[in-house]
């Protein structure tokens, strides 16, 4: 099972929240509008961050990012890592600004020079990528030690493929448990277990734990919880990994994805689609849009950015 590099990156670089707030959860934006602006004005940087976040997300706002890049960078050029963070991403992703990712790498650096966590994963994800893997796995050590998750998932992959350390599968493991067990529960730790578990490797493969470790995942509300639920709705699609063919249970996991924003479970939905499954008449229309979205790139990775940057303000 492959997970798409841009998806993956974005999963590696933060610990998001993928499902939206109740209704009823719902903040007032007209009056959180009215609480940060004045504030912003006033050179808050936080206040600055926060209103910057409403026009990228267009909370309180019209959605607009060349408003947002504009607070982002007063916020960021008075030190606050959270807008640092927000520039890398748009940056490195190419939302509202053009793709750059020299630019992007030059926001992160900052704010993992302020022992951010978050940004220090990126860093390693940029060392890693230019194959410095020394770099890789010291900028990791700095973020495990700050009980990172995300950044405990990207340790273990180095030991998985031998990036740079000897490839140790055991090791590997020992990893991901590490991050599945934060107090602070991780789908994304999880769903790397489950994926580990489903494969032919050194540790024997069993079906039955990854089964197990990609439910717990997809019940969750951070990054990776997407990725298992689609995973899963694709084994019952295709009866594999010890589960059965089963066209409704493949349509749950998928629409499951699907709404935590994973493009593969919209490629599910496809798939059923064109075997002439009955999508549920309640949730027909949503499955449908997501279907005919399946191949529509520029659609997921702004709904996985926006959601990444809702997670900033936690």
């Amino acid at each position: 099972m492959k997970i798409h590099t841009t998806l993956l990156a974005l999963a590696l670089a933060l610990a998001a929240p993928v499902t939206p707030a109740l209704a009823e959860d719902a903040p007032n934006y007209i009056e959180e509008m009215k609480r940060w602006q004045p504030k912003a004005e006033a050179g808050d940087a936080e206040a600055q961050f926060r209103l910057g976040q409403m026009y990228a997300l267009g909370h309180g706002f019209k959605q607009n990012f060349n408003s947002a890049i504009e607070w982002y960078e007063k916020a960021a050029a008075q030190g606050n890592a959270k807008a640092r963070i927000a520039l890398g991403l748009l940056y490195f992703f190419g939302v509202g600004v053009e793709e750059n990712k020299d630019k992007a790498r030059e926001w992160y650096e900052k704010a993992a020079a302020q022992n951010n966590p978050v940004a220090q994963n990126c860093m390693s994800w940029f060392a890693h990528q230019a194959k410095d893997y020394a770099s890789a796995k010291q900028w990791l050590e700095q973020a495990v030690a700050q009980d990172y998750a995300p950044a405990m998932v990207s340790m273990g992959r180095l030991y998985e493929d031998g990036a740079g350390v000897p490839q140790d599968f055991a090791e590997a493991k020992r990893w991901y448990e590490k991050g599945a067990k934060q107090k602070k529960e991780n789908a994304l730790s999880m769903l790397m277990l489950g994926l580990f578990y489903s494969k032919e490797n050194s540790v024997e493969k069993d079906e039955k734990q990854a089964m197990e470790w990609l439910e717990k995942a997809c019940s969750l509300d951070t990054a990776g919880s997407e990725f298992a639920c689609y995973t899963i709705g694709d084994n019952y699609f295709y009866g594999e990994s010890g589960l059965p063919q089963d066209d409704q249970k493949a349509f749950a996991y998928a629409m499951k994805g699907a709404k935590k924003g994973s493009q593969d479970g919209a490629r599910v939905l496809q798939k059923l689609k064109e075997n002439g499954f009955t999508f549920p008449s309640a949730e027909k229309e949503q499955a449908l849009e997501w279907a005919n979205k399946f191949n529509d790139e520029e659609y997921w990775k702004r709904r996985a950015v926006e959601q990444t940057l809702e997670s900033l303000q936690d």
